[in-house]
């Protein structure tokens, strides 16, 4: 025997057909403090050669895939992925099927796409005319790891980036119900100290 696995239309077909329907896997996650007091989680996932829509369908309520927007965001998603390889979907697509690989690029969050981090030569549709229309971040590149590229050829893709954005600072409205439970909290304790004082000792 060769030892070689036969590669029959048939598996190759159940090998797909078991891939469409894994599911993600998560690999790490961490935290940034960004400006203003917003806390920014991240999660990374496993799910490989899946589309970048099937990867938005698999997150809950309150993550949107990541949105890189800084350079001190940018570092944040770096730390995280330091000890992974691959190319991971990030929330970065454009509108409609564009001709220029250049134009027309957006969060899904509706961020301003002022900060880019693209390798070089990117964005360049490398498959033809509007063939990769969304933002992956890969470690493939050989100066600089967790660079862009515009992707489409999904065998390319190891899993996707989740992220989740909390303030960690009181909203204005919240501001007299924090004072009001404090000064009421204050009370209490004054109240209990006079108690303690007032008490009549036994004889």
């Amino acid at each position: 025997m060769s030892g070689k696995v036969p590669s029959s239309p048939l598996i190759i077909l159940l090998f797909s057909f078991a891939a469409a329907f894994a599911d993600p896997v998560l690999l790490s996650s961490w935290e940034w403090n960004g400006p203003e007091g917003i806390l920014h989680e991240f999660q990374a996932f496993s799910f490989s050669r899946q589309s970048w829509e099937a990867a938005n369908r698999q997150l809950t309520e309150g993550w949107h895939l990541a949105t890189i927007t800084s350079p001190e965001e940018q570092e944040a998603l770096i730390a995280g992925l330091e000890k992974r390889a691959g190319e991971f979907w990030l929330g970065g697509c454009q509108s409609g099927r564009q001709i220029d690989p250049e134009n027309d690029w957006a969060w899904v969050t509706g961020e301003s796409y002022n900060y880019k981090n693209w390798a070089p030569g990117e964005p360049n549709d490398a498959h033809g005319c509007a063939s990769e229309q969304y933002i992956a971040v890969s470690s493939s590149w050989r100066k600089s790891k967790w660079l862009w590229n515009d992707e489409g050829y999904l065998p390319n893709i190891s899993g996707y980036v989740a992220e989740r954005t909390t303030s960690s600072v009181p909203e204005p409205g919240q501001l007299p119900l924090l004072a009001a439970g404090l000064a009421a909290t204050v009370l209490m304790l004054r109240r209990k100290k006079h108690m303690r004082n007032t008490e009549t000792p036994f004889i």
